[in-house]
């Protein structure tokens, strides 16, 4: 009974590193995508973002790929471990539901940038960091916990 005990305080504190590493990589998608661009970013248009965050961008060396894709390699990431992470363990069929959001949502975004419903501009390495993202955070999500 014990090592049960054990096992489940070990997953627990998983879930958790694994939420705290999809909020970290969450908030610095935001961060850079919010502040690190030239211009307003075309997201924060829909949701009529306050101006101040236009005038906050930073000029910086920062690569593009860095300005421009990166945050969405650190928001596919989030959301992958966040989604696996809440439905890890469950036996229901509707975890599969919530698995299949992961690559809709994340591509759809893009896709629907291409086809002009959504403001923004599609880019094929923007794509990339996406699935570079899902594909970290389907590892870190379904890594074993290591006993001691």
């Amino acid at each position: 009974m014990e090592g049960s005990y054990v096992n489940n305080k070990a997953e627990h504190k998983k879930r958790i590193f694994n939420l705290c590493y999809a909020l970290l990589a969450l908030l610095t998608g935001t961060v850079i995508y919010c502040f690190f661009r030239p211009e307003k970013p075309s997201l924060l248009n829909i949701f009529n973002a306050p101006g101040w965050i236009k005038n906050q961008s930073i000029n910086n060396p920062l690569s593009e790929w860095l300005i421009y894709s990166l945050p969405d390699g650190l928001w596919a990431f989030a959301y992958t471990v966040i989604i696996i992470t809440i439905w890890k363990g469950h036996l229901t069929i509707i975890r599969y539901f919530w698995y299949a959001t992961i690559p809709v949502l994340i591509f759809g975004f893009e896709l629907l940038q291409l086809s002009g419903k959504l403001p923004g501009t599609f880019c094929l390495q923007d794509m990339v960091f996406s699935a570079a993202g899902i594909i970290a955070g389907i590892i870190i999500s379904k890594s074993k916990i290591k006993k001691p």
